[in-house]
């Protein structure tokens, strides 16, 4: 493991082949990650519109379900 700190606003963390950027500087807290030696960054998940409107219908049950026992 190895960690830079670069300020008191922004670090990074090597470990187990990734990188791991960290940075509050602008009071954001964006988090970045890539393949550590690459400086790519992995590729974004693919959207499924299946699984977000599964989500979206769980979450819907869930408040009618918690609204109905209040």
């Amino acid at each position: 493991m190895k960690i830079q700190v670069n300020s008191e606003d922004c670090l990074y963390i090597e470990i187990n082949g990734w990188t791991y950027y960290i940075d509050d500087s602008t009071n954001e807290q964006f988090v970045d990650k890539w393949v550590t030696g690459t400086e790519e960054e992995p590729p974004e998940e693919e959207y499924d519109p299946n699984v977000d409107a599964e989500i979206e219908d769980n979450e819907g049950r869930a408040i009618e379900q918690y609204l109905k026992q209040s």
